[in-house]
């Protein structure tokens, strides 16, 4: 089962879907065209945009990381980061993503 995000970024054309969408991730199931947004995994970055197949299927899914967006494509996807980027400079957080998310 994944982690989730309580306040979890959901792209518009999978809006009225989203429970769907949250359930068929944590039994494991493929959803065409998903994208998942979640913290970097590497030290450099901020945030990091998979294809949920990848994201479900590596070995490391038991220890995934958190589940922040998710997105119909990979450009709604980069809308997503966005959004969080335009939503941390308005709260006065600047570029630190990943403190404006940690407060929620």
């Amino acid at each position: 089962m994944a982690d989730w995000y309580k306040n979890l970024y959901v792209g518009e054309t999978i809006k009225r879907k989203k429970r769907k969408v949250i359930r068929l991730i944590n039994r494991g199931c493929f959803v065409p065209d998903l994208y998942v947004v979640t913290r970097a995994s590497n030290g450099k970055d901020q945030l990091d945009i998979q294809d949920a197949r990848r994201f479900l299927l590596s070995p490391e899914a038991e220890n995934s990381p958190e589940i922040l967006g998710i997105a119909s494509g990979y450009q709604e996807a980069l809308g997503l980061v966005c959004r969080m980027a335009e939503e941390s400079r308005k709260a006065g957080f600047g570029g630190d993503l990943l403190a404006y998310l940690g407060r929620e």
